[in-house]
């Protein structure tokens, strides 16, 4: 295949990867999808249109696999099995999808990736410009989609995806911007765009998750010791320990920190004394079977935990917003220790690269999507396992990119 059909298709790979954080603004649940469709698209092209080689990557389809197996498992014990195995003949195919983008990340030429790299920082500053003048100005383009009329408030609360989206991408963008092959001042005009758009749309958010994301992303690419390898073995305990004494650590942080959470301003605004208490009384009711949980998707099964809460106004949630109460309640200690053994694969992955660089960037990716797991959404929502996809290919690629980049 001849040198300007590669280049071609590099620039529209990253111009599809740049459409993701676009797609995200007015339509965050095509996410579910999205990551996989342009993966199999670009991956066909690569075999058959270039003419290269791609290899499946073996550890990711294992552990969706694994993932398949302890849903499929959990029908044995489950509220409804019927729903237990819709959800994961629905789900499961499409995660395995998710393997062609992540292979296609490691199959691609780094040095032929990079010319191209600022696609993807625009595509994220003009959906975090859009994001923000949709919380401006009453969400104009919003009600236009979905037929709002002006007479009828809407909550901005409906963007948070987006912005936990946008918050998420936005390290890999930074980094992007810096190893991108262009002059200084090209490089210094695209990363201040990028900054005043995703400061302008946190100034306007109500969600305080994507606030903690790029603070945690920050700090940890920043501060972790990542010249230590025993630092990474210290994580993946502590990660372990916290997984396995989540309903525990639940109930504490319910009972000593829930009352002054609901006093502070910052914290109120981000329902944490009604998150603190959802934990509080799903971990208590995981607990009744601690061994292996009451399977998937249980919470929303449950029609009451009680009626008498002090924070969290009905009897029932959808799901505890925390991905480690949400194991618990679905798979026990089982979950806890799945869950232990992913990040521990994960994390002792990223340490065995060389690059100091390219550790900051999976690292630091990897820590915010926990910390943003914690406290958000629930675990299994097709748009959130598409974000994660995602972010893994995203991570994998530039990983790979920045290898010996200096200058980051």
């Amino acid at each position: 295949m001849t040198q300007p059909a590669q280049d071609r298709f590099y620039f529209f790979f990253m111009a599809g990867l740049a459409l993701v954080p676009l797609l995200a603004v007015y339509t965050p649940r095509a996410l579910a999808f999205a990551p996989m469709v342009l993966g199999m698209g670009f991956s066909a092209y690569w075999v058959y249109g270039l003419k290269n080689k791609l290899s499946l990557s073996r550890p990711y389809l294992y552990w969706v696999l694994a993932i398949g197996g302890l849903w499929g498992l959990s029908s044995l014990w489950a509220f409804d099995a019927g729903d237990v195995w819709a959800q994961t003949l629905t789900a499961i195919p499409l995660l395995m999808l998710g393997v062609f983008p992540f292979s296609l990340a490691l199959a691609l030429e780094p040095e032929k990736v990079r010319p191209y790299l600022w696609l993807f920082p625009a595509g994220v500053a003009l959906a975090a410009t859009f994001t923000a003048i949709e919380l401006a100005f009453d969400m104009p383009v919003f009600r236009i989609i979905h037929a709002v009329g002006p007479e009828r408030h809407i909550n901005t609360s409906v963007m948070n995806r987006t912005v936990v989206t946008l918050t998420l991408l936005a390290l890999a963008s930074g980094v992007m911007v810096f190893s991108w092959e262009a002059g200084k001042n090209a490089k210094l005009i695209l990363g201040a765009l990028l900054c005043v758009s995703l400061i302008g749309m946190l100034g306007l958010t109500q969600s305080e998750t994507g606030q903690l994301v790029i603070a945690t992303g920050l700090l940890v690419y920043a501060l972790f010791p990542y010249r230590h390898p025993i630092a990474f073995k210290v994580v993946s305990f502590l990660l372990a320990l916290a997984l396995l004494s989540t309903p525990w650590l639940a109930q504490y942080m319910f009972t000593h920190f829930a009352s002054s959470a609901a006093g502070n301003p910052w914290l109120k605004d981000a329902y944490a004394a009604s998150r603190m208490e959802i934990w509080d009384f799903v971990s208590r009711y995981a607990l009744q079977r601690p061994f292996c949980g009451f399977g998937l998707r249980a919470t929303r099964m449950v029609e009451s935990f009680g009626d008498h809460f002090q924070f969290h106004d009905k009897p029932s949630v959808l799901h505890p917003h925390n991905f480690a109460v949400q194991l618990w309640m679905e798979f026990g200690v089982i979950g806890a220790l799945f869950a232990s053994a992913f990040f521990a694969f994960v994390i002792h992955k990223i340490s065995l690269v060389r690059d100091i660089f390219a550790k900051r960037i999976g690292f630091a990716t990897l820590i915010s999507t926990i910390a943003a797991a914690s406290i958000s959404y629930g675990l299994w929502q097709g748009w959130w396992l598409g974000e994660f996809v995602f972010l893994f290919a995203l991570s994998a690629l530039l990983m790979r990119v920045c290898a010996d980049r200096k200058s980051l």
